[in-house]
């Protein structure tokens, strides 16, 4: 099963999306396909960031919306068990990690997911596993 990090959902809405990171999700049972609240914020971060118009207004029935509505039920918080997990990571590493990166990461772990990411780097300081749908 699957953690789909906010670059994988970004490439699914734009207008010329990678082939193989659409053709990989379409192969995936739904089911399996997670994401973080995290990511829905970051999401809404960089809708936040464009002018009004027709582009933002979609872009946000999409994540307000059809996102919710595709993802229900497996759609995950961060929860006691996941902040619990990232200070631990935290404090043994004693490495900078960003906060959203190492929340995903410890959702993954606590969940026993796959984090899907472009940015491999990022999660591989984390004990998870990580896909990348471009490579």
């Amino acid at each position: 099963m699957y953690l789909l990090d906010t670059c994988v959902l970004s490439e699914l809405v734009k207008r010329r999306p990678s082939s193989k990171v659409t053709g990989w999700v379409d192969a995936q049972s739904e089911s399996d396909l997670f994401l973080s609240v995290l990511t829905i914020g970051e999401i809404e971060e960089g809708i936040a960031a464009l002018s009004a118009g027709p582009k933002r207004d979609t872009l946000l029935a999409w994540v307000r919306r059809a996102l919710p509505e595709r993802f229900a039920g497996r759609i995950l918080m961060v929860e006691s068990a996941v902040a619990t997990a990232w200070g631990e990571y935290r404090g043994r590493s004693r490495q900078t990690v960003p906060v959203v990166d190492g929340l995903i990461a410890a959702t993954a772990a606590v969940h026993h997911l796959t984090v899907v990411t472009r940015n491999v780097s990022d999660f591989r300081r984390f004990d998870v596993s990580v896909f990348d749908p471009w490579g």
